[in-house]
């Protein structure tokens, strides 16, 4: 039987992030990317948040996953944003284009159609 899904919360990915910069300062990043240790820490900073947001136990594996999940949006607005007629709105953290620009990039890029309107983390 599947468990609850992990739902994750603002808070939950701020924790989530905050672990893995004192994991990085205290020197737990290899080369080709977090020791699997960090992934036990992070789930173990994790722990009681569950009572604050829906959904299952962060585990280590979850943990993982989400930060995948948010590095690849990191990318993804790193893109946009390099690109001509886009930009940033701090107070929203939103891509920015006009509509006319919006339409000629998710004509071709169909799958950016998500970030036009909101963030996606």
């Amino acid at each position: 039987m599947k468990g609850k899904k992990a739902i994750w919360m603002t808070a939950n990915d701020k924790a989530l992030l905050d672990c893995l910069l004192a994991q990085q300062a205290a020197g737990n990043q290899g080369d080709n990317g977090w020791k699997t240790l960090v992934w036990i820490v992070v789930e173990g900073s994790l722990k009681g948040s569950e009572e604050r947001s829906k959904g299952s136990h962060k585990t280590a594996t979850s943990c993982r996953d989400r930060f995948k999940s948010l590095k690849e949006s990191f990318l993804v607005v790193q893109v946009l944003r390099s690109l001509s007629g886009f930009g940033w709105d701090d107070q929203q953290h939103l891509v920015t284009a006009t509509d006319n620009v919006w339409d000629k990039y998710i004509d071709k890029h169909p799958s950016a159609k998500k970030w036009r309107k909101k963030c996606n983390w």
